[in-house]
């Protein structure tokens, strides 16, 4: 077996982890070539490619889409964790296996917020690998197949009903909790909306952070098993009320995140449009099944990134997906975060490079931003004179004046996340 890029696919008769396509990405060769060796006796894993460098895995998964990249974290060139980053965008489907030096509690929370499934010490035991590889092969697989029967489900009917705003950025570190708290509050005060902060960065809550608040209630309470359970007393008992005149539902644990069905966020999302004006959905830096729910049933997509060369390359990958998911330009606001600070690339350049017209700019106040979040005060209330609390009141009201142009007649798309993560080859 060699780590050239090739592979024959999935061919295994009877058994679903027949010809499950592997990449390797480790900077030390030795220690490729010891992963590469302990998987040649497995039947039924098939390394298509290995690299030495994260900018390379990158972009050799967006190429080749295989079932599950193995990772080491301290990659040259890329850091192993935005390496997995960009697969997570380019390769949703691409489950992931970080390897570490260190278990370090820091190191690994990194890891999951960049989407892996799997953290695994180095140098790897053959053994664990082998049944890590079947194990995030596994729910992927199971994953796959919650999808296709939820690609039934039926449009939601959007008329006469709230608007969700979801929050993506292209990376982590752009700002996207940062907006979509202060959006929401700026809806609630300035706008005189009753508003939903919806934490959906599943399984690592921020919006507690950033707002000060504890609620033992999550999403999670809310998943039952018909919509005569999910009722306005049900959903009084788990939103957590903010004084900004905000209500705020928290994200589960990763254990409840990881079995919560794209069915339920449908239903859920659908009774919250009944009750609030105005939804925030603050979103995890990944395509994954569950970012992809909240991007299919959001009204508008607000699309936060800084003007830097890392979080403009992601931001293109996701500008191409968002076509192949059939979003309309329309659907898409890109916000430009921090477009004044030192060495930024302009508005103007960021337009012609991601052929993609910016909808509004926020400028650089990083410690006035620092102190709101380490206090938990929302920056438009507790700073209101701020010119970056003005400019997000500027914005909140741009999308309502916005949104109020529109027709509420249309029927919103049916949930059709298997566009990207179902398989087109029979897999």
């Amino acid at each position: 077996m060699n780590g050239n890029a090739s592979g024959n696919g999935h061919g295994g008769a009877g058994d679903g982890r027949m010809g499950i396509r592997l990449l390797i990405a480790d900077s030390d060769p030795d220690h490729r070539d010891l992963i590469r060796n302990a998987l040649s006796t497995q039947p039924g894993l098939s390394v298509v490619a290995n690299a030495g460098d994260g900018e390379r895995a990158a972009r050799l998964a967006a190429q080749l889409q295989p079932d599950v990249a193995i990772l080491e974290v301290g990659l040259t060139r890329t850091d192993g964790s935005d390496a997995a980053e960009s697969i997570a965008v380019t390769s949703p489907a691409c489950q992931l296996i970080i390897v570490s030096p260190s278990n370090d509690p820091t190191m690994l929370r990194r890891a999951m917020l960049a989407g892996a499934r799997e953290f695994l010490l180095k140098p790897v035991d053959g053994d664990q690998l082998v049944q890590a590889i079947f194990r995030v092969y596994d729910f992927m697989s199971k994953r796959q197949a919650a999808v296709a029967a939820d690609d039934t489900a039926r449009p939601i009917d959007r008329a006469q009903s709230g608007k969700v705003f979801t929050v993506w950025g292209p990376k982590g570190g752009v700002g996207r909790t940062f907006l979509a708290v202060n959006l929401a509050v700026a809806f609630a005060t300035t706008e005189r909306r009753r508003t939903l902060l919806m934490d959906g960065c599943l399984g690592f809550c921020t919006a507690d952070v950033a707002l000060d608040i504890e609620g033992k209630k999550t999403i999670f309470d809310l998943a039952v098993d018909n919509d005569a359970d999910l009722d306005p007393d049900l959903i009084e008992r788990v939103v957590v009320h903010h004084p900004s005149g905000i209500d705020v539902l928290l994200a589960p644990s990763v254990e409840n995140m990881l079995v919560l069905p794209p069915a339920q966020l449908q239903r859920i999302l659908s009774i919250m449009r009944r009750i609030y004006e105005c939804i925030v959905v603050d979103t995890r830096p990944l395509l994954d099944e569950t970012t992809v729910v909240f991007l299919d049933l959001s009204d508008v997509i607000l699309t936060i990134c800084n003007p830097e060369i890392a979080s403009l390359r992601n931001l293109r990958i996701f500008l191409d997906a968002a076509t192949r998911l059939g979003y309309s330009n329309d659907k898409i606001r890109l916000i430009i975060n921090r477009f004044d600070m030192r060495g930024a690339i302009t508005l103007a350049e960021i337009e012609k490079v991601c052929r993609f017209r910016v909808t509004y700019s926020i400028p650089n106040d990083h410690e006035a931003v620092a102190n709101s979040i380490n206090h938990g005060k929302p920056l438009v209330t507790a700073q209101p004179q701020r010119q970056i609390s003005k400019e997000i009141n500027r914005l909140s009201s741009l999308l309502i004046g916005a949104d109020n142009n529109k027709t509420n007649g249309d029927k919103g798309p049916k949930i059709a996340i298997g566009r990207i993560f179902g398989r087109s080859d029979g897999r």
